[in-house]
């Protein structure tokens, strides 16, 4: 578990009673992979006990173009959710998965699948003149595979997001201060791709003023 923040901005996030928190547990295990070892992390396997699988969503077999495609909304107003999502890069090089409210403010997670490179840009996520460096573009270096499936697994609420791209073999962790809830989330492609398949699903409260 660690502290979801960075020293960078941390004294000066616009929040009242709260600096920042922290993240969920994981399971750390070393990998061996193309002749390196590597070590990946996922979510503890307790997750399962506070998700809604009663109130899941599931989309498959949809084209990934350039033109954005919405593949979620949620009708519910915060909270916090689980996506899971498996897409065949096919012959793009950039998938783009963008998330959106009705402020017209957006956090994006773009995959540059053959410069193995996982970015998140929050430039466009609501607040952020608090701090120059919190305004820009986080890129980690992640080898993608050849002609695989790519899986991303993403918790997301109001104010973080979590995400885990095959298995845990790259994390990333953000904040984002948004002015209005996350609703939507579009996939865009700069080339043929495919979404093979997606599920969505609420995560219970576990904390409780």
């Amino acid at each position: 578990m660690g502290w979801m923040s960075n020293w960078q901005y941390a004294t000066v996030v616009p929040t009242q009673k709260w600096r920042s928190g922290m993240t969920m547990p994981r399971t750390v295990k070393l990998l061996y992979k193309d002749s390196m070892y590597l070590i990946a992390a996922e979510p503890v396997e307790e997750i399962e006990a506070v998700l809604k699988h009663e109130q899941a969503q599931q989309v498959a077999g949809i084209d990934i173009t350039q033109q954005s495609t919405e593949i979620f909304e949620s009708k519910v107003r915060g909270g916090a959710w689980m996506s899971v999502l498996k897409m065949n890069a096919m012959d793009s090089k950039t998938i783009r998965l963008t998330m959106k409210n009705a402020n017209n403010e957006e956090a994006s997670l773009i995959l540059h699948v053959p410069d193995g490179k996982v970015e998140f840009d929050r430039t466009k996520a609501g607040k952020r003149d608090f701090s120059e460096d919190f305004a820009q573009p986080i890129i980690g270096n992640y080898a993608f595979a050849d002609s695989t499936v790519i899986k991303v697994e993403m918790y997301w609420d109001e104010n973080g997001f979590e995400i885990f791209v095959n298995d845990g073999e790259f994390q990333m962790t953000n904040l984002v201060f948004p002015n209005d809830n996350w609703n939507c989330i579009e996939l865009s492609s700069d080339d043929r791709a495919q979404l093979v398949e997606a599920s969505y699903i609420p995560i219970r409260k576990t904390w409780v003023r």
